[in-house]
């Protein structure tokens, strides 16, 4: 294998398309209409609105940050599991198969003080240092994933979720935690302002626990389909030490239960907004999840049912990206609810 090929094999381009198509949609379908409306609402209330609004270029850069951090976070993956992945993954290894070891280390070093850096000027230019230490801590904690975390009882699954469940408060962050300064002559709308402020806030909550909860399922299904080589090498993951058949029955009590909070949304949406986006919901957000349980249902599981369920999982994150197209009719039916 090539060099140059087997490095982008290595860093995942696919997922890392995937956040930067997250941090953008969450910038275009959430951000972006949250501020024209909010703006149009404090005009329309003889008031004004200050919203401190992030460039262009910045905007570019903070994506970028997550970027790098991804894919050196990939390639140090790959680095520490060579040995791993000739018995789970022999097919995709790419390390000493073309990409040598130190210039994959010097890959995932460059990468990392790239991305730390352009936090550290974000955090200074936008006075937001959430943006410096935040890059610190993704780059260490896949560090400690891929060295040790991953080998440990759900440790490393939670923190691989955690991380995923950053983008979109990554993508918001600057908007989510500024106080909306309004001057004096406001009048009664003022308090629908900050209940707008709220309901873009809870939007992202969600898309933020969404993020997590889908990612550790995934995450809990990859190590039940990677069993035989982590075994071997004397992982402890909650396969391993619970069995395929104890995982398969967590995984569908909790995921069934998660299930049952996305129809709970659905119905939310239906009847509260729009009811064709609440059933569009359903059909891209809530039926992949229920195939993704669905997986799981035969009691003779075996790796092939964890592998469907993983990729499952993979297209309900997809289908929440896609919904975040129709926040911003949301975000309109939100107002129109007060103006009725």
């Amino acid at each position: 294998m090539k060099p140059i090929l087997a490095f982008l094999k290595t860093t995942r381009p696919v997922n890392l398309l995937i956040i930067a198509v997250t941090m953008y949609a969450m910038k275009c379908c959430v951000k972006d209409p949250f501020i024209l409306l909010a703006l149009e609402l404090s005009s329309k209330s003889g008031g004004g609105l200050a919203i401190s609004y992030m460039s262009k270029g910045h905007f570019f850069l903070l994506t970028l940050v997550m970027v790098f951090l991804a894919a050196s976070g990939n390639i140090i993956n790959d680095y520490f599991d060579v040995k791993v992945d000739r018995i789970n993954k022999p097919n995709r290894i790419t390390i000493d198969r073309g990409l040598k070891r130190r210039v994959a280390m010097a890959a995932h070093h460059t990468l990392n003080g790239i991305a730390v850096l352009i936090g550290l000027y974000l955090g200074w230019v936008e006075q937001i240092w959430f943006y410096a230490f935040t890059p610190v801590f993704i780059a260490g904690a896949l560090w400690l994933y891929s060295f040790y975390l991953k080998k440990t009882f759900l440790l490393g699954n939670v923190l691989v979720a955690l991380v995923v469940s950053i983008v979109p408060i990554w993508a918001t962050y600057g908007i989510i935690t500024q106080p909306l300064i309004t001057t004096a002559g406001i009048n009664e709308n003022s308090s629908l302002i900050s209940d707008f402020y709220i309901f873009f806030a809870l939007i992202v909550l969600a898309y933020t626990i969404q993020a997590y909860i889908i990612s550790l399922f995934r995450e809990i299904a990859k190590d039940a389909e990677d069993i035989k080589g982590d075994k071997a090498f004397g992982y402890k993951t909650l396969p391993i030490l619970w069995g395929w058949n104890r995982t398969r029955r967590v995984l569908l009590v909790s995921m069934s239960l998660w299930f049952l909070i996305l129809l709970k949304i659905t119905h939310y949406i239906t009847t509260e907004y729009i009811a064709i986006w609440g059933v569009l919901f359903g059909i891209i957000v809530a039926v992949p999840f229920l195939l993704s349980v669905w997986s799981l249902r035969e009691s003779d599981i075996k790796k092939a049912h964890f592998t469907r369920a993983s990729f499952w999982l993979k297209v309900t994150l997809g289908g929440g990206l896609i919904f975040s197209a129709f926040i911003p009719e949301l975000m309109g039916s939100f107002l129109y609810q007060y103006f009725k």
